[in-house]
C-alpha cells in the first residue's frame, strides 16, 4: 500500500514538473510593470529590448482581443503585441515605424497546458485600458 503511494506521488510530481516545463523554457520581461517603459516615439527595436521578446504570443497565452472571434485574426500592418501570462500589450506605430499609441489588455490561456496551469496558478489581475 505504501509502496503504490510514493509511485502515485512520484508519478503526479513527475507530471507536474513536466507540465510547467513549457512556462518556463520561454524567458521574457513582458509584464505590466515594464509596459509603461513603452512611450510615444520609440522604435520596435527598443521595445523589444525593453520586453525581451519579438512581438508575439509567449506562455501558451494570447490577448482577449484576438480571442473573441471565431477566426485568427493578424494584426495590421502598422499594429503589433507582446502577450505572456502576465499581460498582453497592443501597440500602433506611425508611417515613421515610431509608436503612436499602445494600450495594455488582459491576455487569456490559449494552450491546453496554460489552460492547466491558469486554472490552478492564476496570474495577478492586471489594470487594462491605459493608452500611452
Amino acid at each position: 500500500m505504501r509502496s503504490a503511494f510514493l509511485k502515485a506521488l512520484v508519478l503526479f510530481s513527475l507530471a507536474v514538473i513536466l507540465l510547467g516545463m513549457p512556462l518556463l523554457l520561454s524567458p521574457n520581461s513582458i509584464r505590466p510593470s515594464r509596459f509603461w517603459l513603452v512611450k510615444t516615439g520609440m522604435t520596435e527595436a527598443q521595445i523589444e529590448e525593453i520586453l525581451g521578446a519579438k512581438a508575439g504570443n509567449y506562455d501558451g497565452y494570447t490577448s482577449w482581443v484576438f480571442r473573441t472571434w471565431s477566426y485568427p485574426v493578424e494584426p495590421e500592418p502598422n499594429q503589433r503585441w507582446w502577450c505572456s501570462r502576465h499581460g498582453a500589450i497592443h501597440v500602433w506605430f506611425d508611417e515613421q515605424g515610431l509608436v503612436e499609441q499602445s494600450m495594455e489588455v488582459h491576455s487569456e490561456p490559449a494552450t491546453w497546458w496554460a489552460k492547466l496551469w491558469h486554472r490552478f496558478a492564476p496570474p495577478q489581475q492586471l489594470h487594462v485600458g491605459y493608452v500611452y
